[in-house]
């Protein structure tokens, strides 16, 4: 029984869940720009490997990761397609740099996996998005994970929800809309359980597109004296 385990976590069909790990010094992990999301994460982003956004469309998925795009002065940001016209403007207001940006629309869905793998191996991507028209195999994904170590570099596999069959991916995460931000549920991640659902607050870096929280419903009424007599307005 314990061999069929461990050939099963060999071919990454079978993920080992634990206890909360703090990130040790060992542990490679990118700033995400929120407090909160980081102490989610234990620590950040992973470095390498495949990061699956599980989330509908335009509810601020590129917001949440424009700060990992942001620091890629060494290596390109790709985007695989993206839904949409994706304007340059916009990407230039999260202040990500267009110099360092490449938008590819490939043809297939077999060549979207073709251009994915190459750039994630190229060793001169840092971040490979993808928004796969089709499902994602296991088998693909493996291929993209290996990728991903060969050319030290990440993917952000875009979604609308998650597989039905697991993939061996790094992390996932689960996204949905709120009137101050999103709320995120980690679905899958490496030596840790799935966590509940918690609510990140994006209205301190984008004030202007969250919603001002409601105020409280109480009417206050002031008193003044007039002959002696109390009045309320």
């Amino acid at each position: 029984m314990t061999s069929i385990i461990d050939q099963l976590k060999q071919k990454q069909w079978l993920s080992q869940g634990g206890h909360c790990i703090e990130a040790t010094e060992n542990t490679a992990f990118q700033d995400t720009g929120y407090r909160r999301l980081n102490r989610a994460l234990r620590g950040g982003w992973p470095l390498n490997g495949i990061v699956q956004v599980c989330s509908p469309l335009a509810i601020g998925e590129l917001r949440l990761l424009s700060p990992a795009l942001t620091h890629c002065e060494q290596g390109y940001n790709v985007l695989i397609n993206p839904p949409g016209c994706l304007s340059g403007v916009f990407l230039s207001n999260l202040g990500i740099n267009l110099d360092h940006v490449l938008v590819l629309h490939p043809k297939s869905h077999k060549d979207m996996l073709w251009a994915m793998e190459n750039c994630l191996k190229s060793g001169v991507c840092r971040n490979v998005l993808a928004w796969p028209t089709n499902n994602i195999e296991i088998a693909q994904s493996k291929r993209l994970k290996l990728a991903s170590e060969k050319g030290e570099s990440r993917c952000f596999l875009m979604m609308h929800k998650a597989s039905e069959i697991p993939l061996p991916v790094d992390l996932g995460i689960t996204l949905q809309p709120n009137p101050l931000g999103l709320d995120i549920r980690i679905h899958k991640r490496k030596q840790g359980f799935p966590s509940e659902p918690f609510f990140l607050d994006m209205s301190e870096h984008w004030p202007r597109l969250a919603i001002e929280k409601p105020t409280d419903n109480v009417v206050h009424l002031h008193h003044h004296r007039h002959n002696g007599r109390a009045y309320a307005s």
